[in-house]
């Protein structure tokens, strides 16, 4: 299945631009309830599917008829897209979601340059592929454990983000779901200290003050240190399953 997704760049004032456009599949049927992936350039590395994933900076809905709008600031980004395929929605790609990162011609993220001085018509076209977990861990750099509640229990699909500064805000690394077993491996760019957090489904967080993270392999500062190549296992974390509301 090929996505075929068609941009076009309005100026509204010096710092920002609208974006706008449609996704569709190459046979030129709209793609609604998907989702356009914008990686700010200027913000961290590119996105890498076979390596690792890290979040977007901005995001715009398709519709019902695969149009899409948002205002980005001005600067260069890559562009991804993704199309939640079952019946569990939010967060990161699923197995069995549509997922593809717009490429160049070696294959390589394609950065583009957004501008006030448009418009711009930006037609990256790509071959979207079913989304499968990362299983390879030659030449990776990763934080690897198991999540659980208090009573030892694994807690099962909620996500881990991989934050580089302590208020975990801004770009994360983020691994996939966690199966029955609780297993979680997030995937980063390069070593150093990073700092995790934990979101279940939709979206919805673990409080703060609910998540404990394991002494193995924590810092004073409660951050993770792991060496660039090398993978960093057993950091489990533990949280604190509070009553919706």
């Amino acid at each position: 299945m090929g996505f075929f997704l068609t941009i076009v760049l309005y100026a509204e004032k010096a710092e920002t631009c609208q974006v706008s456009g449609m996704m569709m599949l190459k046979d030129g049927t709209p793609v609604a309830a998907g989702t356009v992936l914008f990686f700010n350039e200027a913000a961290g590395p590119p996105p890498g599917k076979n390596r690792y994933m890290r979040t977007p900076e901005n995001i715009a809905a398709t519709d019902s008829k695969g149009g899409f709008s948002a205002e980005l600031p001005v600067g260069k980004y890559y562009i991804g897209g993704m199309k939640y395929m079952t019946d569990k929605w939010g967060g990161p790609p699923r197995e069995g979601d549509m997922f593809f990162i717009s490429r160049d011609e070696n294959g390589s993220p394609k950065i583009y340059v957004i501008e006030e001085n448009g418009p711009i018509n930006i037609v990256p076209v790509s071959e979207a592929a079913t989304y499968e977990r990362i299983t390879a861990e030659k030449d990776i750099t990763a934080i690897e454990g198991t999540v659980h509640d208090e009573s030892g229990n694994p807690v099962e699909d909620v996500v881990v983000f991989a934050h580089w500064t302590p208020e975990m805000d801004g770009l994360a690394f983020v691994s996939d779901y966690t199966a029955g077993d609780g297993r979680y491996m997030v995937r980063v760019h390069k070593g150093g200290n990073y700092y995790l957090m934990i979101m279940g489904e939709f979206g919805s967080a673990f409080a703060a003050s609910g998540m404990i993270i394991s002494d193995n392999g924590k810092e004073a500062d409660g951050s993770i240190i792991v060496e660039t190549g090398k993978i960093n296992k057993q950091v489990d974390i533990k949280v604190m399953i509070l009553p919706s509301h």
